[in-house]
């Protein structure tokens, strides 16, 4: 199964909430060329404009609000467990959370993506969608 980068979930967040690719740089502490590159790539991977830019902002296509819909949970599942991965004292904590959300295939072309895996190294985290 091919990868699929955490960080365009949550670049498609802050792109519907904010409708600025300025605005989306600011929030997520990077370069304005980091997000017009994540846009570029959520594009290649779902062939959808994803956002459409008109005088009042970025308005989102209809794929990318059902995108985001479906991401949200997941979302919410991993930054939950990194906030309670870093109120812990133990430094070898290993959570998994699994998300089981049946998906309609003749609605979107989503990556499987069935768990998700928060594991604490320290004070750094690694974590994986597959």
């Amino acid at each position: 199964m091919k990868k699929f980068d955490y960080n365009l979930v949550k670049l498609l967040q802050c792109l519907i909430e904010f409708r600025s690719v300025t605005r989306t740089a600011e929030e997520l502490d990077v370069a304005i060329s980091t997000v017009r590159h994540g846009l570029a790539r959520l594009r290649r991977e779902f062939n959808d404009q994803i956002v459409v830019n008109t005088k009042e902002g970025l308005v989102p296509t209809t794929l990318a609000i059902t995108l985001n819909s479906h991401f949200s949970s997941a979302a919410n599942l991993i930054d939950n467990a990194i906030a309670a991965g870093k109120n812990s004292d133990s430094a070898q904590n290993s959570l998994t959370i699994n998300q089981c959300q049946p998906i309609n295939p003749t609605l979107v072309k989503l990556p499987n993506i069935p768990t998700v895996t928060v594991q604490r190294y320290g004070r750094d985290f690694y974590y994986q969608i597959c």
